[in-house]
């Protein structure tokens, strides 16, 4: 009986060890797991991090890249002024409500002559002002620049100031600049050979308005190829716009 109580603690004791070794291996395990979990948990809000850190410098890279083109996409309000240098030109100009004109000031702030300095000013109706009749400016030179505004409402407006290139003597079918001469001295009650042509340009516009939109119309969203053309008769320059074939034309000097 004796011997029988001993062999049952004995066999006791060696289930508890087996049981107590178990449980200490699947102890440590766990801990090495729950090690690795949290190792690469930590690991992903690193890599979130880094993700969102190069979210933030290509936004800036972004902003930074803005204003390198010559054609600012700034919008002005109707108080403000527009005064920057763009290629040499210093350009300052707003808008003078009593007279509903764009009046300013261009500037050659080098020490070369700036060939072919015009002016353009682009409503928030979508009507485009001039540009303004070329001018060679030497060294030091100002002058004087002055748009009419549309008569249709407008909220902002940006400027767009060119030097050099062109598009001066860019071919356009002769019938087309006869037709824009004839309706210019219709419109105006002189003879149409009194208007000088300044330049031409072949366009596409951004829909059937030949980006000259009449207040009250709908017109089809599609780009329509077309020309325009730059006419000045004395101080005053006149804007046509017309399709390719020059069916259409449409007087644009925003105070039609």
């Amino acid at each position: 009986m004796r011997t029988l109580t001993i062999t049952f603690l004995l066999a006791l004791a060696m289930t508890v060890a087996v049981l107590a070794a178990a449980c200490s291996s699947a102890s440590e395990e766990s801990g090495e797991n729950g090690g690795q979990s949290e190792s690469g948990e930590h690991s992903g809000g690193e890599e979130s991090d880094s993700n969102e850190g190069g979210e933030h410098d290509e936004e800036s890279e972004s902003s930074e890249g803005d204003g390198d083109g010559e054609e600012s996409a700034t919008q002005y309000g109707l108080t403000d002024t527009y005064d920057v240098v763009r290629n040499g030109a210093r350009l300052i100009v707003s808008y003078d409500d009593s007279w509903n004109t764009f009046r300013g000031t261009v500037e050659n702030t080098t020490a070369d002559t700036l060939m072919n300095v015009r002016v353009e000013i682009h409503l928030s109706n979508g009507i485009e002002l001039g540009p303004t009749p070329m001018l060679d400016l030497a060294p030091g030179e100002m002058a004087e620049i002055t748009l009419p505004a549309s008569k249709q409402l407008f909220e902002t407006w940006s400027a767009h100031p060119e030097v050099g290139g062109g598009a001066e003597h860019e071919p356009v079918a002769s019938d087309i600049e006869s037709a824009a001469r004839k309706l210019l001295g219709d419109l105006a009650s002189v003879d149409e050979d009194d208007f000088t042509l300044v330049s031409s340009e072949s366009v596409s516009w951004s829909d059937a308005s030949l980006g000259c939109p009449q207040e009250g119309m709908a017109y089809a969203q599609v780009v329509t190829p077309g020309h325009k053309l730059i006419f000045t008769l004395g101080d005053t320059t006149y804007a046509v716009h017309t399709n390719a074939d020059g069916s259409r034309l449409i007087p644009c000097n925003g105070n039609e």
